[in-house]
């Protein structure tokens, strides 16, 4: 991708996460957003189809970001594992919008609640 569509993609991802974590996910839409974004909706939706693709986005860049912090170590100090359990906690910080509207994103969005539930069953396997 060009950095422009990257630019534009991840501005409109950063937006709706500071929106998301400050109104709630199911409080904020795509037309505020565009609004907010200086841009039509049509311009949001043409890199993410729908909220809940958006949504989805955001909810996948949290796994990622929790699976390059939560690894197996069988060696790990009670240090180590509260380093890790911190990091941890700020991205929940960071993405609270996702805890804060848990329910509503896993009863409203299929594709979000899917993919938490594989994360969740590799994480309790391992």
């Amino acid at each position: 991708m060009s950095n422009t569509i990257m630019n534009t993609r991840e501005k409109i991802v950063d937006k709706a996460l500071k929106m998301f974590n400050e109104r709630g996910i199911e409080y904020v839409g795509l037309r505020e957003l565009a609004g907010l974004l200086d841009m039509r909706v049509s311009n949001i939706t043409y890199y993410f189809p729908t909220k809940d693709d958006l949504v989805f986005e955001i909810s996948s860049r949290l796994a990622v970001s929790n699976s390059e912090i939560i690894v197996e170590d069988s060696n790990i100090t009670m240090a180590g594992f509260l380093k890790m359990l911190n990091r941890v906690f700020e991205n929940h910080y960071r993405f609270r919008c996702l805890l804060l509207s848990f329910v509503h994103v896993m009863t409203q969005n299929k594709v979000v609640a899917d993919a938490y539930k594989k994360t969740q069953s590799v994480r309790s396997a391992t």
